[in-house]
C-alpha cells in the first residue's frame, strides 16, 4: 500500500467516525482544504454581521479558543504573494484598501459570489466594500483609539499610562 494510500484510507475512516471536525476532542483532524488558528486572546476577531452588513458585535476570542476555516490550495502555503483564504483571513488581506493583498481577496471573493449568489457571502462582501469596515469593527473594540500607517492600532488603555500598539 503506497503512503497516499494510507493516508487517503486513514482520513476515511476517521470520517467515517466522526472524528473529522471534532472540537470537543483533545486533537482535531481539520476537514479537508481546512485549517486551525489558536487564540492567545489579542489575534483573532469575531465580528457578528447583520443582513444589511452592519457590525453587530465585534470581540476578540478568549485565549486558547481555536478556529477552524477553509483555505485553498495556493493559500495553504502562502508566504510573500497575494493568496487570500475564504472568508476567514488577517487584516491586511480585509482592510488594507487597494493593496495587491485586498485586491486579490475581494476578487476571489466576488469570483464566489458570482458562481454562488449566497446571502451570507453578499452580507461579508458588502461589509467588506465599505471603506471604514476596519473602523466599524474597532469602534466595537475600543472606546479611545488611533489607526497608524500600516494598519497598526494604537490603544490607550485605562489600566495602564502608555498606550498599545496592535496589528
Amino acid at each position: 500500500m503506497s503512503l497516499l494510500q494510507a493516508l487517503y484510507n486513514s482520513y476515511e475512516y476517521a470520517k467515517n467516525n466522526n472524528m473529522i471536525d471534532d472540537n470537543d476532542s483533545c486533537d482535531i483532524i481539520l476537514p479537508l482544504y481546512h485549517d486551525s488558528k489558536k487564540s492567545n486572546g489579542k489575534n483573532i476577531i469575531s465580528i457578528k454581521l447583520d443582513k444589511n452588513s452592519n457590525v453587530v458585535d465585534s470581540r476578540f476570542l478568549t485565549k486558547e479558543d481555536s478556529i477552524v476555516f477553509p483555505v485553498t490550495e495556493d493559500s495553504v502555503a502562502r508566504s510573500s504573494g497575494a493568496s487570500p483564504h475564504p472568508i476567514v483571513d488577517n487584516g491586511s488581506y480585509l482592510f488594507d484598501k487597494g493593496s495587491n493583498k485586498n485586491i486579490a481577496y475581494m476578487t476571489q471573493l466576488k469570483y464566489w459570489l458570482d458562481y454562488s449568489d449566497d446571502d451570507f457571502l453578499n452580507v461579508v462582501y458588502k461589509f467588506l466594500s465599505n471603506s471604514k469596515s476596519f473602523v466599524k469593527i474597532l469602534d466595537k473594540l475600543y472606546i479611545d483609539y488611533e489607526i497608524e500607517e500600516n494598519l497598526k492600532v494604537s490603544i490607550d488603555d485605562p489600566n495602564s499610562k502608555k498606550s498599545k500598539k496592535m496589528r
